[in-house]
């Protein structure tokens, strides 16, 4: 089994949700506390034993993410080549302290499975619809032999509130599959869309990841990420935690 030692960072996004900042700055250099969140997001790749890194940008941000998170994954096929590798979101921050980073821990349930890996985690139903829910298969432990993967399914139509999380450890047949994704009913190839049709044919387990996992291209999300890494910051963590007492006291 070949080793995981190269990562896709898709950052080609428009960051419409925070603007007019990002008109001006990429919503990937964003600071979280004083650490752009790319930065953070390359850190846990070099701590998860990636040698080789490729961020994907858009010209202008305009001309990949467009088209879909499938298609920001295939414009890396010469640089992946007939490995596996992993994907690691620019909007998908997780903690972990001292433990093996997020991305890590999908690598060695690659290992244990020779299969294609979507990093997971549960949540609340409200939350689950925003996401990719898995269609859940046999599960023992953290692992679970998907049958599917549904990219925002209706309340009425969600399988379960397991759902993806911007982490994933891929098989290099996977190119071949997203040339054969059909497009979403917006025109865009869905990355969840290609895993669910390889769920189908030729097995895809989810793993669930250890990590507080955060949300950095939504604002409250982003806001909660300054906030606990403030609070964990040896510069200003304590007086962070005076602050937010004393205001609480007030709310």
């Amino acid at each position: 089994m070949k080793k995981v030692t190269k990562a896709v960072i898709p950052c080609a996004g428009f960051g419409t949700r925070f603007l007019p900042i990002t008109k001006a700055v990429p919503k990937e250099m964003l600071p979280i506390v004083d650490t752009p969140s790319l930065d953070i997001i390359v850190d846990e790749c070099i701590n998860s034993g990636i040698t080789d890194i490729l961020i994907v940008l858009g010209k202008n941000k305009k001309c990949i993410e467009m088209n879909g998170s499938a298609m920001a994954v295939l414009a890396a096929e010469a640089f992946v080549g007939s490995e596996p590798f992993a994907v690691v979101y620019g909007d998908d921050i997780v903690f972990n302290g001292d433990k093996l980073p997020a991305i890590g821990q999908m690598i060695e349930a690659y290992y244990t499975t020779g299969k294609s890996i979507l990093g997971v985690q549960e949540v609340e139903a409200k939350e689950a619809i925003k996401y990719g829910a898995v269609i859940k298969g046999q599960q023992k432990g953290r692992y679970c032999e998907m049958k599917g993967v549904i990219e925002k399914p209706a309340l009425e139509d969600l399988p379960s509130t397991l759902v993806s999380l911007g982490r994933y450890v891929l098989t290099p047949d996977v190119f071949d599959y997203i040339r054969n994704t059909k497009p979403a009913k917006n025109g865009e190839i869905y990355l969840t869309d290609t895993i669910n049709d390889m769920a189908k044919s030729v097995g895809v387990y989810s793993y669930e990841f250890e990590g507080r996992r955060y949300d950095t291209g939504d604002k409250f999300g982003y806001l909660q990420a300054n906030i606990e890494y403030g609070l964990r910051n040896n510069e200003i963590g304590e007086s962070l935690a005076k602050y937010i007492k004393e205001l609480a006291k007030n709310l």
